[in-house]
């Protein structure tokens, strides 16, 4: 969105939705046969994440411009497993992600 000759704001958001591999486990239980494959990484798991973001510039010369790109993402998903054993039950088995970051670059055309 243009401001003028020289400045500029785009806005940012950005929706993302993973289902699980289907050798991700929360947990393994001791006297159960073990899978042939599993992994309790989070990363592999069912979550949403959103990204929602700011960045603005200002064109110093006709090649040249300076900006700063403000971000907030947040990464969700089940946090419990009713069916899990024990104390597992009512754990919080997905802590997610919340993430601020901010960043300032400078741009010019290299000849």
């Amino acid at each position: 969105m243009p401001f003028g000759r020289n400045f500029y704001v785009e806005p940012l958001f950005r929706y993302y939705h993973q289902s699980a591999v289907n050798f991700f486990r929360y947990y393994l239980v001791s006297n159960a046969a073990l899978p042939q494959y599993a992994s309790a990484d989070s990363r592999l798991s069912r979550f949403n994440a959103t990204t929602i973001g700011i960045k603005a510039g200002v064109r110093l010369l006709p090649d040249t411009e300076l900006y700063v790109d403000v971000e907030r993402y947040r990464q969700t998903g089940a946090h419990n497993d009713p069916t899990a054993p024990g104390a597992l039950a009512s754990m919080d088995l997905f802590s997610g992600v919340h993430a601020l970051s901010a960043m300032t670059g400078f741009r010019f055309k290299f000849q």
